[in-house]
């Protein structure tokens, strides 16, 4: 592909090829392979720390990143829910118990129900994955590990960008 430079000498403009069909059909897998992991109510997933490998889940009922294939894998399936405030939420599919966080800033998996401490705002970033968010006094805070467990850190930026791998089927929670 040839390109020619704009007068401002700034953008290379193409001037012959671009996307042919089979581009075009690769981005669109692409596209679409990415939107199925994106976290979404109504389906399931595992959320996994692309730093570790290791997928949030619980452990003889407490939350930690663990193996995807130990003996906990049934406790790392977790259903999306969404809030009136469409803020979202990650209900346990073994224990009924949503992903949230404590007073002290660590994040558990005890509350039956979706209220303000267990829900989540979530970005994607740029680099792929999603980050979780949660509103702590005055804005928006990410979750971060701190060794095997789940903590609220105190950095805006700070925070991992979670990859979403869909499983199950879908439902309507």
């Amino acid at each position: 592909m040839s390109s020619t430079t704009t007068e401002d000498r700034k953008c290379d403009t193409p001037t012959s090829g671009g996307l042919d069909d089979e581009s075009i059909g690769s981005l669109m897998e692409y596209i679409e392979a990415r939107s199925r992991h994106c976290p979404w109510k109504g389906r399931s997933f595992i959320i996994r720390c692309p730093l570790t490998g290791l997928a949030i889940g619980l452990q003889r009922g407490i939350l930690r990143l663990v193996p995807e294939d130990s003996e906990y894998v049934g406790g790392i399936h977790w259903s999306c829910v969404e809030s009136d405030e469409r803020l979202l939420g990650f209900q346990n599919v073994v224990s009924g118990t949503f992903l949230g966080r404590n007073n002290k800033g660590e994040f558990i998996a005890e509350a039956k129900l979706h209220r303000d401490y267990e829900s989540f705002c979530v970005r994607q970033h740029p680099n792929g994955g999603y980050v979780l968010l949660v509103n702590r006094g005055s804005g928006f805070l990410p979750m971060r590990r701190d060794g095997v467990k789940l903590v609220v850190g105190t950095n805006k930026d700070e925070g991992i960008a979670w990859d979403f791998s869909r499983v199950g089927q879908d439902h309507d929670i």
